[in-house]
């Protein structure tokens, strides 16, 4: 294991360069609420590469959710000019500024791949069979940023990328949670269709404006698990930095956050999207900076 931040062989950079970071740091600032105040937490110097990784995954979950004409041809082409990108071939400021990351960070391929291929799956209306298939999905669509990340941060050890995983993972099932009925009415299902039959739950259920019982019952089997993970996760917060300790303790906080509104919609019947409040927020933040949040 490397606890070393990366320098990536000095701190200048021409000034494209930093015009490109510049231009991902603009698109990810209105993306991602909790992004640029969980950037406060991470050094300086290597802010841009973090700006860099999140405009990526913005760009691509962008493309394979909201772009106009042929999804898949695009993503096909973002894979391209990824690879490209890697062989030092780089023209659009993402991809400048993703490759300053790659080559200064030693940030590998395949993570930054498997996210293409988990917005391609994303295309594909065929639900998830059992938990292990939407697990899998997580590993490219959740699990990889969380690896890359740590790479940003100088750690390439296979055990902290597994506690990473179950944070990861935890952020991406509250995510899903939080959007049923949208993704629903999308014709997308983020649910086991295996725990749907055991619990008795029909795809018809999420859309309903009530919850049924068993839809409320599948639901707090699904959340547990997402706590197991939040708490599986919390012991790589005492195996890094301080700074990447606070950073990840603010994304657990998030997310435990929007996973006790869920709940708390739940015994009320209703499954409507949670919102943190700018106060709750605020209190995050204070408790991670108090030192409350370890």
């Amino acid at each position: 294991m490397s606890g070393a931040l990366p320098t990536g062989g000095g701190s200048t950079r021409p000034s494209s360069v930093t015009d490109a970071y510049r231009a991902c740091r603009m698109l990810v600032r209105n993306h991602y609420e909790n992004f640029m105040v969980a950037s406060l937490f991470t050094p300086r110097p290597l802010r841009p590469y973090m700006w860099a990784l999140y405009a990526y995954a913005r760009t691509v979950d962008d493309i394979g959710d909201e772009a106009a004409g042929d999804r898949l041809l695009l993503l096909d082409q973002t894979e391209e000019a990824l690879r490209e990108c890697v062989e030092g071939r780089r023209t659009s400021p993402l991809f400048i500024a993703l490759g300053d990351a790659i080559d200064r960070c030693r940030l590998p391929l395949e993570p930054l791949a498997a996210l293409i291929d988990a917005n391609r799956r994303d295309q594909d209306p065929e639900p998830f069979a059992t938990y292990a298939d939407l697990e899998a999905y997580c590993r490219g669509s959740a699990q990889t940023v969380g690896r890359l990340v740590l790479r940003i941060f100088g750690y390439d050890d296979a055990e902290l990328d597994g506690l990473s995983d179950h944070t990861t993972t935890a952020l991406q099932l509250v995510n899903f949670y939080q959007d049923l009925r949208l993704d629903a009415r999308r014709g997308r299902l983020y649910l086991p269709v295996d725990e749907m039959d055991r619990f008795g739950v029909r795809r018809e259920d999420l859309l309903e404006s009530s919850m049924t019982g068993p839809l409320s019952a599948l639901l707090r089997y699904s959340y547990d698990r997402a706590w197991a993970l939040f708490e599986a996760g919390r012991p790589l917060e005492h195996r890094v930095s301080r700074t990447l300790a606070r950073q990840l303790q603010l994304y657990r906080l998030g997310g435990s956050a929007v996973l006790s509104q869920l709940e708390a919609l739940r015994t009320l019947g209703r499954l409507d999207r949670p919102a943190l409040s700018t106060a709750g927020k605020i209190r995050l933040v204070l408790r991670v900076l108090t030192g409350a949040a370890a």
